[in-house]
């Protein structure tokens, strides 16, 4: 007769909020309102505003610059349709200097005694962005630099085509 053994999950060790904070996907938690209810550390970090200034605040007041987040939180809260935003430029209150590239992931969640909540994950494209930006500014800068070069050989020998 074969003994059943429990072995408890590698993960049992460790609290879900350390695991979460861990990410480098920036992770909030909003409440029917849009407030905030839980912020993980990445989120934090690009929202330039801590857990504890943020906890309880409208999520609108964090952001300077929303360019209709908030219109798009709204439609996930009273559709309860998941939503996604690629590459939507925000400007936080805590860095308004600083305008971030993200893409959004908006999921409502439905809880029994808890109501509707949203989760809503950021990633900071804002680097990838500004690469692809900068490449393209390369592969422009090689072509007007080959064009200039063709030309200056054109008037350098004129009936060189000839």
């Amino acid at each position: 007769m074969a003994v059943e053994r429990y072995f408890p999950s590698p993960l049992a060790h460790y609290d879900p909020a350390d695991l979460l904070d861990a990410l480098s996907t920036g992770l909030v938690v909003l409440d029917a309102q849009l407030c905030v209810v839980y912020a993980n550390v990445a989120a934090q970090t690009l929202l330039a505003m801590s857990f504890k200034q943020a906890r309880g605040r409208p999520f609108a007041d964090l952001l300077a610059e929303k360019n209709g987040l908030i219109a798009t939180l709204k439609r996930a809260r009273d559709e309860g349709d998941s939503f996604a935003e690629r590459e939507l430029p925000v400007r936080p209150v805590g860095a308004p200097r600083e305008l971030r590239m993200l893409d959004v992931t908006v999921t409502p969640l439905e809880g029994q005694m808890t109501g509707t909540h949203l989760l809503l994950e950021f990633s900071d494209t804002t680097q990838r962005a500004r690469i692809a930006r900068e490449s393209d500014l390369r592969e422009r800068l090689s072509s007007s630099r080959m064009m200039i070069r063709q030309l200056a050989h054109e008037i350098k020998n004129p009936l060189g085509g000839l």
